[in-house]
């Protein structure tokens, strides 16, 4: 059975009868502030939002919310096969057989049903054209570039190409021959435009009125994200952090087998209770030993790490920072004047273990009330402990903590509004919010073809 993002028919209530009204505070509180029509939010600097570097941003967001956009995707794509679109049958076959470990012909048995769209018709032969020997492949598809992939690399282009189908079927069948996708995403951003690959190559009528449907494969998010976060890697030691930064993209990095240099890491001459605790953080990435006399950090460097803590417990955890740790460690706090750097140290990243652990190990996502009970909690204690304004729009909260909160509250039906206002924030800048944030308001307003 499908289940609908908005959990109560109140809140669906709001939905239909409003031009998608947003709240700016999220905080269970009672000083909520008033209700504010979605409008687009031009981001400001400052700790809580560094939003200079947009390559940081979109390569972050998009490998984070890799999984959230084809949850989003996948869901669409039922809402409209439920609504008697035909397109949207096929692109959930084409999903099954474009998978992010190559092609899997097999799911195209006994679905001769979805033949009759033309633009199905095109890809299935395409996708018919491959085979195990990739040269031969390469030429059956028409693909110009095998041969300097092979070669390690273009030499300097004049311009970049737009991706084709025929190039995105390509990709997708070297997915799944090598062990090492790293050479490939790396060709990809110096071959393609990479933003193109979140271009629409499927559209279909909508039923009433005028204007078309857009779709898109689950594969065009992943070769998207996937080349972004490969840009920025293969730039890690040159890229100007903040050390809640530095923590976040080291363990992105580890997750992702792509292990931190020590050379990248800003050494620090101060010796506050702080700068122990990124130290700490260090050698705990680069597995080197580590003491400390704290039962908090040492559930942050040890337990946290090893997966599997559920969410409220973690939750309850974090929540005595702002209790019994802050006592048992006032004099040090009060010399350093760093409790509300700490604090936002450790629950975003905190927070970004959870979610990436969450995804890692197929707990995701999260949807027993009493956790998304315990995530709402997490807002009001991240805005109590750092200071910051109770405001969840882009340039107004980090991204750090935003993006993976996102994630692990992807079921809290109440927060689909902040969401989707994030998203707003960036359609101008960022084609993979754009894409998102299409497909999420209809999905969420259950209208076809969006609001």
């Amino acid at each position: 059975m499908y289940k609908l993002i908005l959990a109560s028919s109140s809140i669906r209530l709001i939905f239909l009868s409003t031009s998608l009204v947003l709240l700016v505070n999220c905080s269970k509180s009672d000083d909520r502030a008033e209700p504010v029509v979605q409008v687009k939010h031009e981001p400001k600097l400052g700790k809580a939002a560094r939003t200079e570097n947009r390559l940081l941003d979109q390569a972050y967001s998009g490998i984070m919310w890799l999984d959230y956009a084809r949850l989003i995707n996948r869901r669409l794509m039922d809402r409209r096969k439920e609504s008697g679109y035909q397109l949207a049958e096929a692109i959930i076959v084409l999903n099954r057989v474009l998978s992010p470990q190559g092609i899997k012909l097999e799911s195209l048995q006994n679905k001769s049903v979805i033949l009759d769209q033309f633009e199905v018709k095109k890809a299935l032969k395409l996708i018919r054209s491959v085979s195990n020997d990739l040269s031969k492949t390469a030429e059956s598809l028409q693909i110009d570039w095998y041969d300097l992939y092979r070669e390690e690399g273009p030499a300097q282009l004049e311009q970049v190409a737009m991706p084709e189908l025929r190039d995105l079927i390509f990709i997708n069948q070297l997915l799944g021959s090598q062990d090492d996708d790293k050479s490939l995403f790396e060709f990809i951003n110096t071959y393609f435009d990479v933003d193109m690959f979140l271009k629409s190559f499927f559209e279909e009528k909508i039923k009433t009125g005028k204007g078309t449907l857009t779709y898109f494969l689950d594969v065009q998010f992943e070769i998207y994200a996937q080349s972004k976060f490969h840009l920025v890697s293969s730039k890690f030691d040159s890229v100007e952090l903040d050390e809640i930064e530095e923590i976040v993209w080291s363990n992105l990095l580890a997750f992702n087998q792509e292990f931190p240099d020590d050379k990248v890491f800003k050494k620090s001459q101060n010796r506050t209770i702080l700068d122990t605790l990124i130290e700490a953080d260090r050698n705990t990435l680069l597995g080197r030993p580590f003491s400390s006399t704290s039962p908090l950090e040492n559930w942050y460097l040890k337990k946290l790490r090893k997966g599997q803590v559920d969410v409220c417990v973690a939750i309850d955890t974090l929540k005595k920072l702002n209790s019994d740790y802050y006592m048992d460690h006032f004099t040090a706090f009060n010399t350093c004047d760093c409790w509300q750097d700490y604090t936002r140290h450790i629950i975003i990243s905190s927070t970004n273990l959870l979610a990436l652990q969450r995804v890692k190990n197929g707990n995701w996502p999260i949807n027993d009330s009493f956790s998304i009970d315990c995530l709402d909690d997490l807002t009001d204690h991240y805005f109590e402990v750092t200071g910051e304004p109770k405001d969840f729009r882009y340039g107004k909260i980090s991204p750090y903590f935003f993006i993976p909160y996102t994630l692990l509250a992807s079921e809290n039906g109440s927060h689909q509004p902040f969401f989707l206002q994030y998203m707003a924030d960036q359609v101008d800048e960022n084609v993979f919010f754009r894409v998102l944030h299409s497909l999420n308001a209809e999905l969420t307003m259950f209208s076809p073809g969006g609001v």
